[in-house]
């Protein structure tokens, strides 16, 4: 497969996951770092990392602390990594491109510029405001929380793949259930290719002929995108990106209705086809060991770790 055709939320788990494989003396209790990040956590939550002597004379917990901000985002609004649209690391630089286009960076091990950046904009998008000075505990806290809030979410999301592939949980009841956009977008990623092709064909010929989103900058037709099938694996991708935008967005909501209900409809037709429903299943099953497993080993690393520090001995 084509680099660029990797979808983002597995590029990020994997620079986060390769990133913790190199700093587990943080992880050791015992180690100086191990006991410098304890004596940090058990700090008062105004404590200001930023004017930390201990904190910035540490690349392990600096470098420790910036894989936090990135698997806090990899779920943030949904296992498609929406706050992120593209992300990269060459030797100990990350490169990403948040969503509306803004391009950032992180130093791997350092507290430079480009980190301060990349928390203010964190700030603006997250919690919508700079009121949190610096880089405060309260701010690291916050991802600690958003970590445990994914892994819940995955282990519920686990519960209920499990229950639609042993056909204990119908499909209308996962396309009526609006709190499960995460089984449901899993759902439609496991669908055959033709499937998938055929579900943006019908959908598309609902929405008005000059529909357009902007995506990296460009803007896109959104019915010259959709109205053709496609065998390769990057267009297809953009496809689901697009697809995705239009299911979520808030700022258009006879959009965003048209995609929800004709998803609805193609979706409940389309799986009583046992042939498709079967292999519908078995990627919903190999997508759940691949991406839901992945995430929760990743989640649940730092949430035993979190427990480990917080501890009185």
């Amino acid at each position: 497969m084509h680099r660029q055709n990797i979808p983002v939320y597995l590029d990020l788990l994997k620079i986060v996951a390769q990133g913790l494989a190199q700093i587990k003396v943080v992880f050791r209790p015992g180690t100086a770092e191990f006991k410098l990040l304890k004596t940090l956590i058990k700090s008062p939550v105004q404590r200001s990392l930023n004017e930390d002597a201990d904190f910035l004379a540490s690349p392990m917990i600096i470098k420790y602390t910036q894989l936090l901000f990135l698997l806090a985002l990899s779920m943030y609004k949904g296992s498609h990594t929406p706050m992120i649209k593209q992300i990269s690391q060459k030797n100990e630089t990350i490169h990403l491109i948040w969503e509306g286009g803004i391009k950032g960076q992180l130093n791997l091990g350092k507290f430079d510029e480009d980190y301060k950046k990349f928390i203010s904009y964190y700030k603006i998008k997250i919690l919508g405001s700079l009121k949190l000075k610096g880089f405060s505990l309260a701010l690291m806290k916050k991802n600690y929380d958003l970590i445990t809030d994914h892994y819940l979410t995955c282990s519920l999301c686990k519960k209920l793949i499990i229950s639609f592939l042993k056909q204990e949980k119908k499909v209308t009841e996962i396309l009526n259930d609006e709190n499960n956009f995460d089984l449901l977008f899993m759902l439609i990623s496991s669908l055959p290719t033709e499937q998938l092709n055929a579900m943006f064909i019908y959908i598309q010929q609902f929405f008005p002929e000059k529909l357009e989103i902007k995506v990296e900058g460009r803007k896109i037709n959104v019915l010259n995108l959709w109205q053709t099938s496609t065998l390769d694996a990057k267009y297809l991708v953009e496809k689901v990106k697009i697809y995705y935008e239009l299911y979520l967005a808030k700022d258009y909501p006879i959009i965003r209705h048209i995609t929800q209900s004709k998803t609805k409809e193609f979706l409940e037709k389309t799986l009583t086809n046992p042939k498709i429903m079967a292999e519908t299943q078995k990627n919903l099953e190999n997508l759940s060991q691949n991406q839901v497993d992945l995430r929760m080993g990743l989640y649940n690393i730092i949430i035993k770790q979190m427990d480990r520090l917080l501890k009185k001995a």
